[in-house]
């Protein structure tokens, strides 16, 4: 992603009380079937993807 789309979620972000907004790739969104398949648990990409959102809007 770049620096300038983390400056946009950090600007919805202030604008909205206490919420975020979750920049997805299509790589991101062909993890679900994936997981899904395999039977693995989507919270936890959706998680990672949330901690790393966090992380550079800080």
């Amino acid at each position: 992603m770049k620096p300038t789309y983390y400056e946009h979620v950090k600007r919805i972000a202030s604008e909205k009380e206490g919420g975020i907004t979750l920049l997805l790739t299509e790589k991101d969104l062909m993890v679900f079937p994936r997981q899904a398949i395999k039977g693995k648990d989507r919270e936890q990409h959706l998680q990672e993807t949330y901690d790393k959102t966090v992380r550079m809007i800080s």
